[in-house]
């Protein structure tokens, strides 16, 4: 029979990781300004845990030859987000230590193959030896406990490496200069991905490390529920790091997904401006404020693309040319004589 204390949990945790990485996924296609490496690896992050939630989401068969296949999917995708979280810690630190990201893309290919190889390698032993248990949870699990214990271990071990590199992230990053303030908010919210992963984790450990101890030991509700409730939500703390509390990724939703609430509201103002006759008062914009608004620019893109030498030199020499310009241009439109003016001073 299912326990209740922990099918229902099961179903809204699933819910709700499934919601949060498919809306970072769909977020991620939809706006391509966007995209760059850092946010290429939260979407394949992404896309295991949506795999991994829609997997605990579905209720254990009643058929046992469907259970087994449920229990090997559980067990194939369980230690993936950990997995991934240390290969983005590694990346990170390769980069600060130089790599280039043509160097990068190679290794983020090979890490694919390698995950499913060691994933491939662990659920192959379950084969003929392993028998899912059916009803014993909200969906099915294997039965042995070695192979249980050798799932965790990958889990775990994944999960203590990315906190370890992540802390050595943190601390090099601190010495480097010219990292854009993307960048450094970037690895600090990653720190925090490990950290919400063990906190998912740490029930349904505790619950299977009981059992593994004393198979007969009583069952209990409370790891029942939040082990349910907390293992299938990796995808929902990831959406809420990565989408909501990401400015330039909120700025991108309001402008493409409400740009017809707000061209409603710029048509209701120029209607009005018309009835009140506040458009005559409005001149176009002068060159001079064209000119500040490009310098304006300029120095928010610096920030986050910081000028080499020559081209700070370039930009500087651009500046003066363009300030030469506009004062000669001053002087001609005031009609003034200037080779008058200086023999008149000699």
């Amino acid at each position: 029979m299912i326990h209740n204390s922990e099918s229902i949990p099961c179903i809204i945790g699933s819910t709700l990781g499934m919601f949060g990485a498919l809306s970072f996924a769909v977020v991620y296609i939809s706006f391509k300004a966007i995209r760059n490496f850092p946010r290429k690896l939260m979407f394949t992050l992404s896309i295991y845990d949506f795999l991994s939630s829609f997997i605990l989401f579905l209720p254990g068969p009643i058929s046992s030859g469907l259970c087994k296949v449920q229990g090997y999917l559980i067990a194939y995708t369980f230690p993936t987000p950990s997995y991934w979280c240390l290969i983005v810690a590694i990346i990170f630190i390769l980069k600060i230590y130089g790599w280039k990201y043509t160097e990068l893309e190679k290794f983020f290919i090979g890490a694919h193959i390698v995950m499913h190889i060691i994933e491939i390698l662990i659920t192959s032993l379950f084969i003929g030896y392993a028998t899912p248990r059916i009803g014993h949870t909200h969906w099915c699990w294997i039965k042995e406990i070695w192979l249980e214990a050798i799932i965790y271990s990958f889990y775990w071990a994944f999960l203590i490496g990315c906190l370890v590199f992540y802390s050595i992230l943190i601390w090099k990053a601190r010495k480097i200069k010219g990292q854009s303030d993307f960048e450094k908010g970037f690895q600090i919210k990653m720190f925090f991905i490990p950290i919400l992963y063990v906190f998912t984790a740490i029930w349904t450990s505790w619950k299977r490390l009981r059992e593994m101890i004393d198979p007969s030991v009583p069952n209990n509700e409370f790891l029942d529920f939040t082990q349910g409730l907390f293992l299938p939500t990796q995808g929902f703390w990831d959406f809420v790091l990565f989408v909501v509390f990401d400015k330039e990724i909120r700025q991108e939703i309001k402008k493409k997904w409400f740009k017809c609430c707000s061209k409603k509201k710029t048509d209701d103002k120029d209607e009005k401006d018309k009835k009140t006759g506040n458009d005559l008062e409005s001149p176009d914009i002068s060159s001079d404020e064209k000119k500040e608004q490009e310098k304006e620019q300029e120095r928010k893109n610096a920030q986050y693309y910081p000028t080499l030498p020559n081209q700070e030199v370039e930009i500087e020499m651009k500046s003066i040319e363009e300030e030469s310009s506009s004062t000669e241009e001053i002087v001609s439109n005031s009609g003034v004589d200037v080779k008058s003016i200086e023999q008149d001073d000699l």
